[in-house]
């Protein structure tokens, strides 16, 4: 554990950077070649499907449509009927689920209701990839949204749940949606919202629409009606952060497994009087997660803090009750 402040220190200031310097993956290298697509039946998703359907990217038998009907409002039902519709029509499986969230069901909440869902069915059929129709429009919405709420520099790599594949985003797919469409050229850009509209039109694509998109309730909603404005090139720099920002993630979270103690062990108090924040709070956030526990930036500094004042004895309550006792020295955590 000693080595934790030359690690995180060198390295953030050397190797992280020149990461996001020489980024140039795509956003996958391959197809899954077992797909749970998330499908609400709206004009992203069911082009998604489409493209997959003409391209043969995945056997037919290996895709399974799964719409997650949030039951938060009356037309709800008439959409998983016509998504239900498309399945047997296609010959596809088909797998939904009805929830009463209601109408002032918070964002973030349905979304992980529907990411339960689908990561239930991947787990189901031997943790098939889950796939969403996110695109470029979607990603810059997510990436504003992020930083609106204070996200820090995660807010950045948005769109990055382990298991998911955005084809929207892909280079392989990309190249097959523009072979699809005339007169386009072949390009490895990822995919805006205004060729998804073109592809629908050019292919007939039927689709429903969700009037709630239209709500100036929902935050999306509004963030979304700002970034209309907003050129495509720009769009595009945020597609380039975002595939760096995701290396860097993805080489810090590996350099964590190498330095965090394992769950029970012990943490030396006198360890965080010499790191800096931003390390410290990466540090616990990852000693955290792998006991099961999920904090947020302000409950980790407010941890942080704790470990560097409280007296022996004290205890500091974590998400979940979950109670973390100091010792003069040292403490530890364990699996919830």
């Amino acid at each position: 554990m000693g080595k934790i402040k030359t690690d995180f220190e060198k390295r953030s200031d050397q190797g992280f950077e020149a990461a996001a310097r020489n980024s140039q993956a795509p956003c996958a290298t391959s197809t899954p070649k077992k797909l749970v697509l998330a499908i609400s039946g709206g004009i992203d998703s069911m082009v998604m499907l489409d493209v997959l359907l003409r391209s043969r990217l995945v056997k037919s038998e290996d895709l399974i449509v799964a719409h997650f009907d949030h039951g938060a409002r009356d037309s709800s039902r008439m959409d998983a009927q016509f998504v239900e519709h498309v399945a047997i029509r296609q010959k596809l499986d088909f797998r939904t689920m009805r929830a009463e969230l209601g109408e002032n069901v918070a964002e973030d909440f349905a979304r992980e209701q529907r990411y339960n869902f689908l990561q239930q069915i991947s787990q189901a059929s031997g943790n098939a990839t889950i796939c969403t129709a996110h695109h470029l429009d979607d990603l810059t919405e997510s990436v504003a949204i992020n930083l609106l709420r204070g996200t820090g520099w995660r807010g950045l790599a948005a769109l990055d749940r382990p298991g998911s594949w955005r084809p929207f985003l892909d280079t392989v797919f990309c190249q097959i949606f523009n072979d699809l469409l005339p007169g386009e050229p072949v390009s490895t850009l990822p995919i805006s919202k205004n060729k998804i509209r073109q592809y629908a039109a050019q292919y007939s694509v039927v689709f429903r629409q969700d009037q709630s998109n239209n709500s100036e309730k929902y935050l999306r909603n509004r963030v979304r009606k700002q970034l209309d404005q907003v050129e495509s090139d720009a769009k595009l720099k945020i597609f380039r952060l975002w595939q760096q920002q995701k290396l860097i993630k993805q080489e810090l979270g590996e350099l964590l497994q190498e330095v965090v103690p394992a769950p029970g062990e012990i943490w030396q108090r006198e360890w965080f009087s010499h790191l800096d924040d931003w390390v410290a709070v990466e540090l616990l956030r990852a000693g955290t997660q792998q006991c099961g526990i999920k904090a947020t930036r302000p409950q980790l500094s407010n941890f942080l803090k704790a470990i560097r004042t409280y007296n022996p004895g004290k205890c500091f309550n974590l998400p979940g009750d979950n109670l973390v006792k100091f010792s003069r020295t040292d403490f530890s955590l364990t699996v919830l």
